[in-house]
C-alpha cells in the first residue's frame, strides 16, 4: 500500500520536523507477529507491515492519502446467498440501508457496497459439504485446535496454507451462527403439523392422512387444528385430518393450502419444505423440525440424532432449516434395498440421512420417549471445519460493510464471515477517540 505523506498543517510539520529526517520514519513492526493498537473494547490487529505503516502514518498527520491497486476489497460473489428478514436474497441485489443476517441471530445494516470486478475465486470447503466462493483478501473469524487461538481474522490465502495439520488433520474452524430470527410469517398450515405431514402424510388421494403409532403425535396435531375439522384414528396408526360435518361441500382447507403449496400430490420422495416455513420465526422453525423429527427421526445408541427421507430436495432443505437454527448438519445417502422371497436383490429408494447437532437449548424431538433418549453434546460444540480451499476460475465479486460489532455477517447456508472494514476502522477510531483532534473523515 504506497503511502503519500500531505504537508499537513504548520503545527504538525513543526511537531514532526525531527522524524523527516530520520531513516526510519514510522516504527516498523516485527513481521512474525501481529501489531494490535486500540483501547477499550475497539482494538485493529495488523497482519503486515503495510497496514501497521498506513496506521502509523494515519496517526501522525492531518490529511493522508492511502493509494491501493483497484480491486483490493475483500469479496464474495454476485450470485452469493444473504439474508434479510423476510429470508434470502443475493449479494447483487444488495443496498446500502439493507438489513442482513448476522451471528447473533438479529440483523446488521449495510453500511457499504463496492463492486470489485472481476477477480480470482476461492472456494472454501467445509466438513459438512456447504462451500463459500470469495477472493484471496477476503476475511475470516477463525479458531483453531492445534494451534490454540480463537476468533483471529484472517484471509483466505492464510487459510489456503494453514487448514492442516502436517498429518492433514483439519485445525481450522469458524463458529456457526446463532438462531436467525426471521419475522413471523403467516403460516397457511400450523408448523408442528407442517412438519409431521411431509414426514409421514400421504399428499394422494380423497383424504388427507398421516401415519403415526405415538398418540402423541396425534394429539398435538389435535391441539393445532382448524376450527370446523378434527384429527382422528381410523385405523391403528393412520390418522385423518377432516371437518366434522361430512355434508359440507367446502373444500378441505389444508389439502386446499398444500395444494396452493405445489405439495399435494407429491410422493415421498418428491416432497420439500416450502420456503415460507424455512423463513418463518424462530420459534415457528423449531415447531417444524419437531413435527419431522417425531416422523422420520431416530436417536442412535450413543444418543446422536439424525433425520432419514427419500426426498433429495427434502434433505437439502432440511439442512438449511438447521443450518438456521444454528446447527450442523451435512447429508450420507445410502443405497437401500431387500432381497425378496425368491432371492432377487430389490433397489428401492435411495436414503438421505442428516446427522444433526443442535444448540444444545434446542428440542430436537417434541416426543418424550425419544427427547429422552438424546444425549447433550459437551464436548463438540456446533462449527464448521474447514476441508480445503480450492481456485475456481474468476468471476465478478462484491464486498459490502456492516454495522455489525464484529464485523461479522451471514453468507451461503448461514456461513459466518467478515466484512470489509479496515479503511472504516480507522476512521471509526479516530471519530471515538476523544484525545483526537479529527471529527470529520473522508472516505473514496
Amino acid at each position: 500500500m504506497p503511502i503519500k505523506r500531505s504537508k499537513g498543517s504548520s503545527k504538525s510539520r513543526n511537531k514532526s520536523n525531527e522524524n523527516y529526517e530520520r531513516k526510519d520514519i514510522y516504527e516498523r513492526p516485527n513481521r512474525s507477529k501481529s501489531k494490535i493498537v486500540g483501547s477499550g473494547n475497539f482494538h485493529i490487529e495488523f497482519k503486515n507491515e503495510a497496514q501497521s505503516l498506513a496506521w502509523a502514518a494515519f496517526k501522525q498527520h492531518d490529511v493522508l492519502f492511502l493509494i491501493g491497486p483497484a480491486g483490493c476489497g475483500k469479496a464474495l460473489r454476485m450470485d452469493a446467498t444473504l439474508y434479510g428478514r423476510s429470508g434470502p436474497f443475493k449479494m447483487r441485489d444488495v443496498c446500502v440501508g439493507d438489513e442482513v443476517a448476522n451471528p447473533d441471530g438479529g440483523f446488521s445494516k449495510v453500511t457499504g457496497v463496492f463492486p470489485q470486478g472481476k477477480k480470482e475465486v476461492y472456494r472454501i470447503h467445509f466438513h459438512d459439504d456447504t462451500s463459500v466462493d470469495c477472493c484471496a483478501e477476503h476475511l475470516w473469524t477463525v479458531s483453531s485446535i492445534s494451534d490454540g487461538f480463537k476468533n483471529k481474522t484472517v484471509n483466505t490465502e492464510y487459510i489456503m496454507k494453514n487448514a492442516k495439520t502436517e498429518s492433514g488433520r483439519r485445525k481450522l474452524y469458524i463458529k456457526a451462527t446463532q438462531p436467525v430470527n426471521f419475522d413471523r410469517a403467516e403460516l397457511p398450515i400450523p408448523p408442528y403439523t407442517m412438519g409431521v405431514l411431509i414426514a409421514e402424510g400421504c399428499f394422494r388421494g380423497s383424504s388427507l392422512a398421516f401415519s403415526s403409532c405415538d398418540k402423541e403425535v396425534a394429539s398435538a396435531v389435535a391441539t393445532e387444528i382448524f376450527e370446523g375439522y378434527k384429527c382422528h384414528e381410523y385405523r391403528k396408526g393412520t390418522h385423518l385430518i377432516g371437518k366434522i360435518n361430512k355434508n359440507s361441500h367446502i373444500e378441505n382447507e389444508y389439502k386446499k393450502s398444500l395444494q396452493k403449496l405445489n405439495l399435494w400430490g407429491k410422493k415421498s420422495e418428491d416432497k420439500f419444505i416450502p420456503s415460507i416455513y424455512l423463513n418463518a420465526s424462530t420459534d415457528q422453525r423449531i415447531a417444524l423440525l419437531q413435527g419431522l423429527m417425531d416422523g422420520d427421526g431416530t436417536v442412535s445408541k450413543t444418543g446422536g440424532i439424525s433425520y432419514s427421507t427419500s426426498s433429495s430436495r427434502l434433505s437439502e432443505d432440511f439442512c438449511q432449516l438447521i443450518y438456521s437454527l444454528g446447527g450442523i448438519t451435512r447429508i450420507r445417502p445410502k443405497e437401500s434395498g431387500y432381497t425378496d422371497k425368491d432371492g432377487k436383490y430389490v433397489k428401492c429408494l435411495t436414503n438421505f440421512r442428516c446427522q444433526v447437532n443442535l444448540p444444545e437449548d434446542i428440542k430436537a424431538f417434541l416426543l418424550p420417549r425419544k427427547n429422552k433418549l438424546v444425549k447433550t453434546r459437551i464436548k463438540y460444540k456446533q462449527r464448521r471445519y474447514i476441508d480445503r480451499v480450492e481456485k475456481v476460475g474468476v468471476d465478478e465479486m462484491q464486498c459490502i460493510s456492516v454495522d455489525h460489532r464484529e464485523n461479522l455477517y451471514l453468507c451461503d447456508n448461514y456461513t459466518v464471515t467478515h466484512n470489509s472494514f479496515l479503511a472504516c476502522a480507522f476512521a471509526i477510531e479516530q471519530i471515538i477517540n476523544r484525545d483526537s483532534n479529527r471529527n470529520r473523515i473522508v472516505l473514496t
